[in-house]
């Protein structure tokens, strides 16, 4: 008997669904691709390519995935379904506390400038995340920001925000001046 024949008491297979949480990071890349691009047009010609393309193709992907899905949506191939985008409890609590988070970090990098700020972020995100043992809570946003501070700052000289702290420094070693 083939694969394809049915018991006649068997019920049809369901197509394939396509739940909205699976559009949440194309549409968040499609924003932010359309945000970086933006920002990016006052750099060097060299700088201002390397943004284009970099930008250019996470726009073309998130693009193409939205038109490959909306295709296959209105070709009948899969279904869509909302589900629980927002999810309830812990998980809505979690999911729109890192977006409030992200945009107190975008909000506050003037005043607390790219590493403090950083630190700041990914330690808070990892609390409301559920990480609980100071070691990592303390130590993984530590390395990253600093890592993040010494390759834009120091290896690539960006102009990042200093903040209130990186001024600070700057006028106690000199290197503000």
């Amino acid at each position: 008997m083939s694969e394809q024949t049915q018991d006649a008491g068997a019920a049809p297979a369901e197509k394939p669904a396509l739940d909205a949480n699976e559009l949440i990071i194309p549409v968040a890349g499609l924003i932010f691709a359309v945000y970086y691009i933006s920002t990016i047009w006052d750099l060097p010609w060299g700088a201002k390519m390397s943004g284009l393309l970099l930008g250019v193709s996470v726009l073309v992907l998130c693009i193409l995935f939205l038109l490959r899905s909306l295709s296959a949506i209105g070709a009948g191939r899969i279904t869509f379904k909302v589900g629980e985008v927002f999810g309830t409890g812990t998980l809505f609590v979690r999911r729109f506390g890192t977006i409030a988070l992200a945009a107190l970090y975008v909000a506050l990098m003037p005043i607390f400038g790219f590493a403090l700020g950083t630190f700041l972020f990914l330690m808070s995100a990892m609390a409301l995340l559920g990480v609980r043992v100071w070691k990592p809570l303390v130590g993984v946003p530590f390395i990253l920001a600093a890592t993040g501070y010494l390759l834009f700052v120091v290896a690539l000289r960006s102009r990042l925000p200093e903040g209130v702290v990186g001024r600070l420094v700057g006028s106690l070693t000199g290197a503000g001046n």
